[in-house]
């Protein structure tokens, strides 16, 4: 089983076909949700509790305290404002890379009703809107307008970080599939430099409607921060793959994301040296 950080295409690629590879992997809307869902498996005689992280028409990811049976799950069911939807469905990947130690499932839908498929993709359309519509109160100050929020949502997902926990640490070269631009939904995440003896230089405290990381998403450079989570903290985040789709689908609004981010970083750098000296 392959391991994977959102419901993407994960079969490798030739570099020649990259580019069809993204478009491809990204045939439906999907965006970033934190919600309950029941899980059905052949291995259990009642449904599982599960948490959605990311959902699209055509699958979800949904994130579990522990590995479950990925070759007998037989479907999903959720409670959305439309009602009650039971989906069948099958496992497609597991993971237990994730920052709160749940453990990752990929879930492909298979040949859903008209009427479940048309509550589903109004869900995602509403969570799309919800999205995009705090992604716009993050990025407006930029110049980023709603309707290229809308998009950005479209390529986002759910993480969630214990208290205590780091998103990323000063100098560690990020994995090729796990770095990420996040924007912080609930919680307060502490970033600082730090030091052989004593504190860290504390750079910033950042709250809700904040941007951090990036760095080696849009750079291809090592952290030069710590962030960690001063409180049980929820982030939406855009990953390194779903960065590389925006990149082809929507160039432009790539490189103003791009920009906000070393924007972003610039100015930490410049106000800490000021301080120091």
């Amino acid at each position: 089983m392959a391991l994977g950080n959102s419901f993407e295409t994960q079969a490798p690629v030739a570099s020649t076909d990259t580019a069809s590879a993204l478009l491809e992997g990204r045939r439906e809307v999907r965006v970033g949700v934190q919600h309950p869902v029941e899980i059905y498996c052949s291995s259990f005689d009642l449904p599982l509790a599960a948490q959605v992280r990311d959902v699209s028409a055509g699958g979800m990811c949904i994130a579990t305290p522990s590995p479950i049976p990925v070759e007998k799950l037989a479907g999903v069911g959720l409670q959305v404002a439309g009602g009650s939807l039971r989906l069948n469905a099958v496992g497609v990947w597991q993971t237990r890379i994730s920052m709160d130690e749940s453990v990752l499932t990929g879930l492909e839908f298979i040949r859903p009703e008209p009427f479940l498929l048309l509550s589903l993709r109004e869900w995602v359309d509403a969570s799309v809107r919800d999205v995009g519509a705090f992604l716009y109160e993050v990025l407006r100050s930029e110049k980023i307008g709603f309707e290229d929020c809308m998009l950005l949502a479209q390529s986002t997902r759910v993480r969630v970080i214990p208290r205590g926990r780091y998103l990323y640490k000063r100098g560690e070269s990020p994995l090729d599939q796990d770095d990420s631009i996040f924007f912080l939904r609930e919680g307060q995440v502490e970033l600082g430099i730090p030091k052989p003896h004593g504190s860290p230089h504390i750079t910033a405290e950042l709250g809700p409607f904040s941007l951090l990381g990036g760095l080696g998403c849009v750079a291809s450079m090592p952290h030069f921060e710590d962030a960690r989570a001063l409180e049980d903290t929820t982030v939406l985040e855009i990953a390194r793959p779903a960065f590389a789709y925006l990149r082809i689908a929507q160039p432009l609004l790539a490189h103003w994301l791009s920009q906000v981010v070393m924007v972003g970083q610039l100015q930490r750098v410049d106000g800490l040296v000021t301080r120091l000296s």
